[in-house]
This record gives C-alpha cells, structure tokens and sequence, in this order.
C-alpha cells in the first residue's frame, strides 16, 4: 500500500498541476466558446480529483462505491464537455 499510494499521489498531482494549466489558459482565452470549455475541464479536474482521492483513502463500501462512482461519471461528463462542447450549448456573444 505504501509504494503504491506514492504513485498513485503522484500522479494525480501531476496530472491536476498540468491540467489547471491547461484549464486556466483556455478560461483565459478570448473566444467564448473556448472559456466556455476551459469551465468544463476545470470542473472535471478538481470532480475527478476529489473522486481519486476518496477512493485511495477511504474505504470501500457500497455507500462510498456508489458517491465515488457518481463523482467520477460527472467528471467524465465534464472531459467531454471540455473537450467536445455540442454546438447548441454555445450562445453567441455578437
């Protein structure tokens, strides 16, 4: 467990810082749509962190599985938001 929980901080650390780069970079970003999916990836980021956390600290039991679970698939929902933004859920701000 020991070893194991090291990388496992590690890369999720790595993983965040990188990434919230990333995110703050394209909330910065002049085009709308683009600050829209910087949100998005944003709060995948800190969702699918808390989720990691959880599960490598706490536990697992069929109440926690299923509030880890949740937490992830909203995260995964927010990636594909981030990355894949549907046309329809952009306004126009001209």
């Amino acid at each position: 467990r020991g070893i194991g929980l090291v990388y496992i901080v590690f890369g999720i650390s790595a993983l965040l810082g990188l990434s919230l780069l990333f995110a703050f970079k394209s909330i910065k970003s002049e085009d709308h749509e683009t600050r829209i999916k910087g949100k998005f990836i944003l709060f995948a980021l800190i969702s699918f962190t808390i989720a990691s956390v959880i599960n490598a600290l706490v536990p697992l039991t069929a109440i926690t599985l299923i509030i880890i679970r949740t937490i992830l698939i909203s995260s995964a929902i927010g990636f594909y938001f981030g990355f894949l933004l549907p046309e329809r859920f952009v306004r126009n701000k001209e």
